[in-house]
């Protein structure tokens, strides 16, 4: 009977970590960065720096944000689609997102490389 008991918990206990883990789904990371792209690039031509900030994280902390957007936009630099996600070999909490980028409205050449990191579960796309 004690016997049945052990193997009736230990049964529990697996089901138990089979439900958590579960409901813990994985983040697809190279989704997720390939929509903070997106959501980036769509709200660039605005220039609200109250909404794009919190998808950044800027290799030069001399520039802000204002900066930066305003460079972006007097290029004209838009999305023109997104040709691919993978995660950065180097680090998993980064992903390298491939584009193909308008400039004033022309296709560049090359397509385009966005490092996007996660930062305190946030992806934020460094520029």
């Amino acid at each position: 009977m004690r016997r049945l008991s052990r193997i009736a918990l230990a049964a529990l206990g697996v089901f138990a970590w089979g439900c958590e883990r579960s409901s813990s789904a994985p983040v697809d990371k190279p989704a997720a960065a390939q929509q903070v792209v997106q959501r980036f690039f769509a709200a660039l031509p605005e220039g609200n720096c109250a909404q794009l900030r919190d998808m950044l994280v800027l290799e030069r902390p001399d520039r802000g944000c204002r900066e930066v957007v305003a460079e972006l936009n007097q290029h004209q630099m838009r999305l023109g689609e997104v040709l691919g996600a993978e995660v950065d070999g180097r680090d998993e909490n980064a992903v390298i997102v491939r584009t193909r980028m308008l400039e004033g409205g022309k296709p560049k050449q090359a397509p385009v490389l966005l490092r996007v990191e996660r930062h305190a579960g946030t992806w934020k796309i460094r520029l």
